[in-house]
């Protein structure tokens, strides 16, 4: 499994945006379109649709200002949820990792720096924040919250992934439901963030494979994310906004309902989560 290429969704997405972007460019050309029929006598009214003067506009306000997700968006994204991080236990979790690497104690450990054991994990969560995206948002959606997974959307996580392991003793499904208590910002917290999820994905690989973190996080998201998630699960964003959302039909349905949508909206959940967007704040009603 180890020999299977690295999870990099980072060029495929870039790729893909460049496209969705030149797509966008061409919806943003005036589409003159006829709003009454031809009746004798009776002169015809016209009106213009474009992508930048429809509903969607919305989204400019938000702190991508962009219609799409871009590599700007991500690289923000990560910072944001890595600096949440709770240092603490990602230096335990990254030390042991190296431990059982270098079969050594101490010394060997201690030379290394915070920034030397964060770097090389960093790094792969960054290349692959497009993937654990999407899988979070999924499944805190079939939740209670759409920005916080909550216990029962996890356990829907684990069954559909086939993470759980009945004959291991770190990895069977009351091990992974700890990890998931563990990592709550706190005890009464409904659920666990995008950056908590990105550190329990780490706790399961080390529980579940042991070895380097880059190794372990790999054959999660491979052997059980990528192979066993229903489409749904890894459905890509701009995908969807190019091909179902950004058209005419679609923004007029919205507008003829916009009122309603927005007083839907004001009456989320007090903790903000709906409001957040891919750099954790001003999506909002995007």
């Amino acid at each position: 499994a180890l020999d299977r290429p690295q999870v990099d969704c980072s060029e495929k997405n870039w790729t893909l945006v460049a496209k969705v972007k030149v797509e966008l460019r061409r919806k943003l050309m005036p589409v003159v379109i006829n709003t009454s029929s031809a009746v004798a006598g009776v002169a015809m009214k016209w009106k213009t649709w474009t992508l930048n003067t429809s509903i969607f506009t919305i989204r400019l306000d938000a702190d991508h200002k962009d219609l799409v997700d871009t590599l700007k968006t991500f690289e923000a994204a990560v910072e944001m949820d890595w600096a949440k991080l709770p240092k603490g236990q990602l230096v335990l979790l990254l030390e042991r990792a190296e431990l059982s690497k270098q079969r050594v104690r101490g010394p060997a450990i201690k030379k290394q720096t915070q920034a030397t054991l964060f770097a090389p994990v960093k790094e792969f969560m960054s290349k692959n924040y497009e993937l654990i995206g999407r899988v979070f948002d999924y499944y805190c959606v079939l939740g209670r919250d759409t920005n916080v997974m909550t216990l029962d959307s996890y356990t829907g996580l684990l069954d559909d992934s086939h993470l759980p392991d009945v004959m291991s003793r770190a990895s069977r499904k009351l091990d992974l439901h700890e990890m998931f208590r563990q990592s709550k910002a706190s005890k009464d917290a409904p659920g666990i963030t995008r950056s908590s999820f990105m550190l329990v994905l780490m706790k399961i690989g080390q529980a579940k494979y042991g070895g380097t973190m880059i190794d372990s996080l790999q054959l999660v998201l491979n052997q059980h994310l990528l192979q066993n998630l229903p489409p749904e699960a890894q459905a890509i964003k701009n995908e969807f906004r190019e091909q179902r959302m950004y058209n005419q039909e679609t923004a007029r349905l919205l507008s003829e309902h916009v009122h309603l949508l927005r007083a839907i909206f004001d009456q989320a959940p007090a903790s903000g989560s709906a409001v957040l967007g891919p750099t954790g704040r001003g999506e909002g009603r995007a």
